[in-house]
């Protein structure tokens, strides 16, 4: 490690890897799970803007890059239980909308991706 811990504390492992085999059929992701705790002194009319991704049939949003992605393409699901929003992405080819692109539609982005960064749970492999 290039810097020390305090006495008491350890890091954990994010992610684990392996070696496989030269035979192995490789795999490619096929959707992401994320998960983002909404603290509950945020502004609840992010919860409209949910309701009109969910009812639209596109929404478009111009990524910081310049290019402009349709964020129900890959939309697989969507749901909020009033503490946690989760989202399953479908993986594209081409330009695709991330967590980050979500949560401004929403009207999250600046208060969640900058304090609450928000967490990939599960990779789905084809």
């Amino acid at each position: 490690c290039c810097f020390d811990l305090p006495v008491g504390r350890t890091l954990k492992p994010m992610m684990m890897a392996s070696v496989l085999p030269e035979t192995s059929k490789k795999s490619a992701a096929k959707s992401f799970l994320y998960q983002v705790p909404i603290p509950r002194q945020i502004d609840r009319n992010w919860k409209n803007r949910l309701e009109a991704l969910r009812k639209a049939e596109t929404a478009e949003v111009t990524k910081q890059n310049g290019k402009t992605v349709d964020l129900k393409a890959p939309l697989l699901e969507i749901e909020n239980d009033g503490e946690c929003l989760t989202l399953r992405l479908a993986v594209q080819s081409g330009p695709e909308a991330g967590i980050r692109e979500y949560l401004s539609y929403l009207g999250l982005e600046d208060f969640l991706f900058k304090s609450i960064f928000p967490c990939r749970r599960e990779t789905t492999l084809a």
